[in-house]
Formats: C-alpha cells, structure tokens, sequence
C-alpha cells in the first residue's frame, strides 16, 4: 500500500516558491565588492549606466529528465509613463502529476519603476487547482508599501517597508553577477513576497565553465546561492544572461527558444518528488498511529540544532548533526507539575490573525462559533474544532498557499490546509494555537508533514488530517511556524536519516520486539 501521498504535498510548493524567488531574486538590495558599487549598492539609478533593461528571455523547467514547465520574463520601457516607465514580468508555470490528477501551478509577478528607477507597484499571483492568492503592493510615501492581499474573494490589508536601495530582478542583476570571478563572494538580500519575508543569501562564483546551450557552446560563471541551506547553481554568460539554473531537488532551467519553452508533453508525478523529499528510516514500524513510545535518533546536517523540545518530544542527546529523542503520544504525556514550566506558556501571537491564518475574519468566526456551539469546556472545543475539520476537508493534493479562508471555501487540502483552518478556527474560538511542522511516518518512511498544538493548560497536539485528538508518537516536530518560518526545511531536504531503536522501552507500555 502507498502512502497517502495527498497529506503530503504541501512541501511542494515551499520549493517551487523559493525555486521561483531565487530565480527571480524578487527584490534584492546587494551588499558588492567595493571595486564595483561601493559598500551598498544604491539601486537602479547607481547601476543603470552598467547595461540595457530590455529583455524578453525563456527557459524551460526539467524535473530529472521530465519536460514540467516554463519561466518567462520580459522587461520593458514605455518612455511615456515617467512614473511607471520600466515594467518587469515573469510567468511560471509548472505542471505535476499528483497521484491520477494533473495539476497546473502558475506563478505571475509584475512590477513598475518610475523614471529614477524606484520601485512604484508589484504585483503576485499564485494559482493552482481551486486555489488563489494575489499580493499587489503600491508605495504610498518614502519606503512604504501598501499591500492587499486577496484570497476567497477577500482581502486585507498591511504595511511594509521597502528601501529605495532594494531592486527588482532585471537585466543589471544578472550583470553584477556575472562581474564574479571565481573565490569571490557577494550578499544578495532576497524579499520573497510570497512569505512577505527577507533573507540574505550568500552567492559565491565558483569556476569558469563552457555550457553547451542555445545550439552552441558558451562560456560562463557558475555561481553557487545558498537559500535556508538549499544550494542552487546558475550560469551566466559574460552578457549576465542566467542560461541555466539546477537544485538538489531535481529542478533545472534551460535557455531555450519560446517553441521549446510552451512545449509540456510530459509530467512529473508528485510520487517522485515525493519520494526525493522523503526521510529514510532504518527499521518498519508496525501500527505508526497506535504508537505511543519512540526511542530515535534524527541525523543531518551539522547545524541541525534546534528542534521542538515538549513533555511528548525528549531530547536524550545532541552532538553535530545527530539529535537522539524519545517521542511520546500526546496521550501519554505524563501529568504537569504544580510549578507550570514557562516555556509551556503560550504567546499573544498565539491568538492573533495573520494574512494566511484569518482568525479575526467574519467567515472564520461565525464557523467556529457555529462548530462549538454552547460548549464552555476550551478541551471540548477544540476536540469539537478538530473533528470538524476532519470530517469536512477532503483530503485532497494541494499545491497552493496556503490559507485558512480559502479552506474554508474550498473544503479540501492536505496537511498544511487542515492545520491553517483548524489553527485559525481555535484562535477564533479564543484557544492559542500554533501550526507545527515536522515528519510522520507512514509505510517505511517518514514523511514532511504538519498538524496544530493547541493550549489547554498545556500544549496539546492534535492531527485533523487523520483524524487523531492527540497525535502519535511517530509525529517528531522540527519548528512552529507558517509559510515563512516553513522555508527553514528546505535545507533538510534529502539530508536527513532517522534510526529508530528496536525495542523502545515506554514506561509502563509493551516492547515493540
């Protein structure tokens, strides 16, 4: 039997997304050589004189040898809109087979930039099976940015700042880049409007290397990105043009003409990015949601330093890259102390709306008093919380942002779905709650997965995607957070292992020969 693969294909589209942002380098400030541009870049108008902005560029996306889709970016000048004179577009559109249904995942971003070369409006879009989110922000006055953000037909509203060093993607980037020579190294600051999130990415020029593409062989940098541990090559020829890109999932971009581009006469399933992503494990487990005792040791990379540490999640040892646990069932937490422990406590971010977790909203307010009705007991209602959404989502593949208003309409996803709804229903219904992340097993592995903590005078866990009041002990939780604190696994990706002990011994509980 195959694991239920459509619970687990919410990674997927945390690597499209950061596939798409690198590759976009969506808005970036760089930190270059001072032989280049001084110790902070001052944006456009700093390096305008270094190139053209046209361009009009495609490339086809590859899934190991599978034809899976297309990027396609365009920058162009309308001399006579002085406030949006230059506009820089990007289509992506990957397709993939998950389980007997294909799925079309489109991302779209555009932006303007006035005559000086500052950014004025950007725009995003996401859209797959059922599923949309649009981000479009507009500069209201010096560095700030209003930004909507539309999902289900409703929309919200927030402030960020943008500075006026920051860049879009264009041309000039590509040609600081390819200035590189080999051992050299510059920070690019990467805002993935996806995740309304900043990070700073090291991008290091490793050799020069000759890359038969377009028909002919061209010489080229090859550059080496580091995104939250995920490494991405690109190279780029002496005209900055990004001629290929390639990740260790198995993703690789190809110059190519527009023909070969809109060409998709393959697909690739979602069975074997699946399986790429997947956690090997050394021995079976027998009955993984009965389970109540685990003994294990999770080993990785050498920074694997941080993770979980609850009453049901023992951390026994730790060195580099090797951290040894003991995990329990929820149910098998063994009852507090009279003195609580502070770090059970919950924060005020536990009970507040966030753009994808709209706890505050109408429609997520009126379902969770209609789901608790005349309960009072807060263990009650979020038992009620998390069997309504089992029974109400269909578990169904989903390559989307996630986002609890659009499950509240759409009534289907896999795990990351069921665990925003559920999160924001019992916000709303006044019980803190967190979204966690981590890995499940399930036939012969351990797959990324997520599920909701509540507090009910302790963290409780919980798994409406299958059905379990409080999780078993093969659920081994990683971090707490959403899309953005999420992003911190794709450096985990295909570097983890797990060594399960054969015989846990649980304290009053059966050995597991």
């Amino acid at each position: 039997m195959k694991p239920p693969r459509a619970l687990f294909s919410w990674l997927i589209p945390i690597a499209i997304l950061t596939f798409w942002a690198v590759m976009m380098a969506w808005l970036i400030r760089t930190e270059a050589f001072p032989e280049y541009f001084g110790t902070r870049s001052p944006g456009y108008r700093g390096l305008a004189h270094t190139g053209t902005l046209l361009m009009d560029r495609w490339m086809v996306i590859r899934f190991n040898t599978a034809r899976i889709g297309y990027s396609h970016t365009v920058v162009d000048i309308d001399e006579t809109t002085p406030d949006n004179q230059i506009l820089i577009e990007n289509e992506t559109l990957m397709t993939l087979k998950i389980l007997d249904a294909t799925q079309n995942v489109r991302v779209t971003s555009r932006a303007h930039l006035d005559a000086f070369y500052h950014l004025q409006t950007f725009h995003f879009t996401i859209v797959s099976r059922g599923y949309s989110v649009t981000l479009f922000g507009r500069r209201e006055k010096d560095q700030t940015f209003r930004v909507n953000i539309s999902s289900a037909g409703n929309q919200q509203s927030l402030r960020i700042e943008i500075p006026d060093d920051a860049v879009l993607y264009s041309p000039l980037t590509d040609m600081m880049l390819q200035r590189l020579q080999p051992g050299q190294t510059v920070r690019v600051r990467l805002f993935n409007p996806a995740t309304l999130s900043v990070s700073d990415i090291p991008v290091r020029a490793l050799r020069h290397e000759t890359l038969p593409v377009l028909g002919t062989n061209i010489p080229t940098i090859v550059l080496e990105a580091d995104v939250q541990g995920l490494t991405m090559t690109s190279w780029m020829d002496g005209d900055g043009r990004t001629l290929k890109q390639e990740t260790p999932l198995g993703w690789t971009l190809l110059a190519c003409a527009p023909e070969e581009a809109v060409i998709q006469d393959e697909t690739a399933t979602a069975d074997e990015l699946l399986s790429a992503m997947a956690v090997p494990c050394n021995l079976p487990i027998d009955n993984p949601r009965s389970q109540t005792a685990l003994h294990l040791t999770l080993l990785g990379p050498a920074k694997l330093d941080q993770i979980v540490e609850s009453p049901r999640q023992i951390v026994r040892g730790r060195s580099a890259g090797k951290i040894q646990l003991r995990l329990l069932a929820d149910s098998a937490v063994p009852p507090q102390s009279a003195a609580p422990d502070p770090a059970l406590s919950f924060l005020t971010n536990d009970l507040a709306a966030t753009p994808f977790i709209q706890s505050d909203h109408p429609n997520i307010r009126r379902q969770a008093a209609k789901i608790t009705g005349s309960i009072t007991s807060p263990w009650d209602k979020a038992l009620a919380i998390n069997e309504w959404v089992f029974k109400n989502v269909d578990k169904q593949p989903t390559i989307s942002l996630p986002s609890a208003l659009d499950v509240l309409a759409q009534r289907q996803g896999d795990c990351n779905e069921h665990t925003y709804l559920f999160t924001a229903l019992a916000r709303a219904a006044g019980l803190p709650a967190r979204v966690r992340i981590g890995l499940v097993y399930l036939n012969g592995a351990f797959y990324y997965h997520a599920w909701p903590a509540v507090f009910v005078e302790r963290w409780h866990e919980m798994d409406p995607t299958f059905g379990q009041n409080s999780v078993d002990a093969t659920h081994l939780a990683l971090l707490d957070g959403e899309l953005a604190d999420q992003m911190q696994l794709l450096g985990y990706i295909g570097r983890l292992q797990i060594e399960v002990e054969p015989s846990p011994p649980p304290p009053g509980g059966p050995r597991r020969d």
